[in-house]
């Protein structure tokens, strides 16, 4: 489908919204933990395909699946624990001529702090064969 070269105009791609559905029913028979967001990260850049979606959510064609991924993204930083402060600059909450509480993204950066709180940190497997190491990896 080649995602990495459909930029701003994957969201009106008609091959784009069934790559999703086949992403969303493969992470339902998978044990690896699998997202249609997750691979397009890699392939833009959390700050590009937040750019990406929030444009897509102004056509009505495409807001519906846009605002989709728009959770699923927030739901992966919280998983992934992304630096709130990294996410109030992605909001753009600081902009110099506005108040940080009057942005229309600030409702939205408090709800990813308060998910993000309210999610307990992962902890080290104490098991991991890379223990010994001094790697412990975080589960």
């Amino acid at each position: 489908m080649h995602l990495n070269k459909a930029g701003s105009e994957l969201f009106s791609n008609p091959q784009f919204s069934p790559w999703v559905q086949y992403v969303d029913d493969l992470s339902k028979l998978s044990k690896k933990e699998v997202s249609a967001v997750s691979t397009l990260i890699v392939s833009y850049g959390d700050t590009r395909l937040y750019e990406m979606i929030e444009k897509a959510k102004t056509i009505s064609q495409t807001k519906a699946l846009a605002t989709k991924l728009e959770a699923e993204q927030m739901r992966h930083w919280v998983t992934t624990r992304k630096n709130p402060e990294e996410v109030f600059y992605l909001f753009k909450c600081n902009m110099p001529i506005m108040n940080p509480l009057t942005t229309p993204n600030f409702p939205t950066w408090v709800k990813y702090v308060d998910d993000l709180n309210n999610k307990p940190p992962r902890r080290a497997r104490i098991d991991d064969p890379n223990a010994e190491k001094g790697n412990l990896q975080q589960r």
